[in-house]
């Protein structure tokens, strides 16, 4: 399969508590104490080498505004992709209601469609004086209520688990492994990045040499980033209705 050309910042908040968060800094403060913290020939310095050899084009989407040069639109980049999300109340509260009436509605559709599949398509009309052929309606309601159930699987998975600092970043991740950038250089840069956001080392212990090794980060980059072509198959069967 190919490699998507980039993976959009995904924001996963829910009802599971978020993992403490320092308070936010701009990307000049954030750039100044990730430069005095990156040595050279380390890996998170080889993850940074790597990035400013890449031609890729929506390394530079990221950016509100033109930057001065290359090494800096790429920290830039990594500043944005590694910045924990925030989202107004209001906006949570509107996401939630969108997911609940959509998953009613396409009951209704459904339970709709149940009954269609057990008659003939053509509809007799109140006066008795016109027959429709409704096939292209009922195949429309079948499709939209496809493409909603697909969209709800990617809204609201089965389970939901407490928050990890690590979570903001796993589309940062993701982009760095479609980049082929090793492992070991892309999780050294990563966790680089979140000290230069203000967390500390006992926030990052899923970064340890041990905890790299038992793939629990791993792990989670590849649900995500699975779930995230779940959701690009989505999009093409939206754009087919």
């Amino acid at each position: 399969m190919d490699k998507p050309k980039e993976v959009v910042k995904q924001s996963n908040q829910s009802a599971a508590v978020a993992a403490a968060k320092p308070p936010k800094v701009d990307f000049k403060t954030w750039k100044k104490k990730f430069d005095g913290l990156l040595r050279v020939k380390t890996d998170a310095w080889l993850a940074v080498e790597a990035l400013l050899c890449r031609e890729e084009a929506w390394l530079e989407q990221s950016l509100s505004k033109p930057v001065p040069d290359r090494r800096t639109a790429r920290l830039n980049y990594v500043y944005n992709m590694t910045s924990c999300s925030e989202f107004p109340k209001n906006i949570l509260k509107e996401d939630e209601y969108t997911r609940k009436k959509l998953d009613e509605v396409t009951s209704e559709i459904e339970a709709f469609m149940a009954h269609i599949e057990k008659r003939e398509a053509h509809v007799l009309s109140t006066d008795g004086l016109l027959v429709m052929d409704m096939s292209p309606v009922f195949k429309s309601f079948k499709m939209a209520a496809l493409a909603s159930r697909n969209v709800l699987a990617c809204l609201q998975p089965p389970y939901a688990r407490l928050r990890k600092v690590t979570d903001d970043c796993l589309s940062f991740l993701i982009n760095l492994n479609n980049l082929d950038i090793p492992e070991k250089q892309a999780f050294a840069l990563c966790k680089l990045a979140l000290i230069a956001h203000g967390f500390k080392d006992t926030d990052l212990e899923e970064f340890t040499d041990e905890k790299i090794f038992s793939g629990n980060v791993r792990k989670r980059r590849n649900a995500l980033d699975a779930k995230l072509r779940r959701s690009y198959k989505v999009k093409n069967l939206l754009k087919r209705i």
